[in-house]
């Protein structure tokens, strides 16, 4: 069994890829622009594993001669094929949020040198705000760091709770903005108060996903400008489909 240990492993490696491409798991994993190549890797690697279990039983007398398979690669293989078999059984999960492990996202000023989409800025310029996503306020952020543009704006946004306050009465929410991968994931999110009796326990908890109605405006946080959501609605909703911003 041994001899085709290798084989396997690659063959599992394909498969767990197509599992997660197929049940849109590697949008949890990659950004959604390698999903394609990503398939593609697994493909190749499932058709490299069933050849090599062919090559291998088709030749077993040459692969039978002494010395020619080492016990410590197959025993470095034994981790990866279990972790692929728990792969294939379970769910792929979606990233917990840990203010440990992730930097904040802060959008760099516009560069009017730099091209930009016209029919992007000009949807970033009307005042039908409502409809905007996390990834068009990281832009509104660059193009307007003053946050003129965006105090008073009319917001609908649904994210993560990322870190709860509620000393203060108020939460942290957004995406998790991916521009490879898992390993790079940072948040992007704004400050919610909400209204609560005095002394009652906070009614949001980090990782719950929540739609945000409401308005932004301009608050001064230790010293430091932000631009903070003063909600007329807060409602816990399922994790979207496409949970991350790429």
């Amino acid at each position: 069994m041994k001899k085709y240990i290798s084989a396997i492993t690659i063959f599992l490696f394909g498969a767990y890829l197509l599992k997660l491409a197929f049940t849109n798991g590697l949008q949890l994993y990659i950004n959604m622009n390698n999903i394609w190549y990503t398939m593609l890797t697994g493909i190749v690697c499932c058709l490299i594993g069933v050849v090599g279990i062919f090559v291998i039983f088709k030749e077993k007398s040459q692969y039978e001669k002494p010395g020619k398979w080492k016990l410590p690669s197959v025993f470095l293989s034994i981790p990866l094929l279990a972790a692929l078999i728990f792969g294939l059984l379970f769910p792929a999960r979606p990233i917990v949020y840990n203010a440990n492990n992730f930097v904040p996202i802060k959008p760099q000023p516009y560069d009017p040198n730099k091209d930009v989409n016209d029919q992007v800025i000009a949807r970033l310029l009307r005042f039908d705000t409502e409809n905007y996503t996390f990834a068009e306020w990281y832009l509104t952020e660059s193009l307007s760091p003053d946050y003129h543009y965006q105090n008073g704006k009319p917001v609908d946004l649904t994210g993560q709770i990322f870190t709860v306050d509620p000393a203060n009465h108020s939460f942290y929410f957004g995406r998790l903005y991916i521009t490879c991968c898992v390993i790079d994931a940072r948040p992007f999110a704004f400050p919610v108060h909400y209204l609560t009796l005095q002394g009652q326990n906070s009614p949001y908890q980090p990782n719950e996903w929540v739609r945000v109605q409401g308005s932004f405006f301009i608050d001064t946080i230790k010293g430091t400008k932000e631009l903070v959501i003063t909600p007329f609605s807060i409602q816990v909703v399922s994790e979207p489909k496409e949970p991350y911003v790429n």
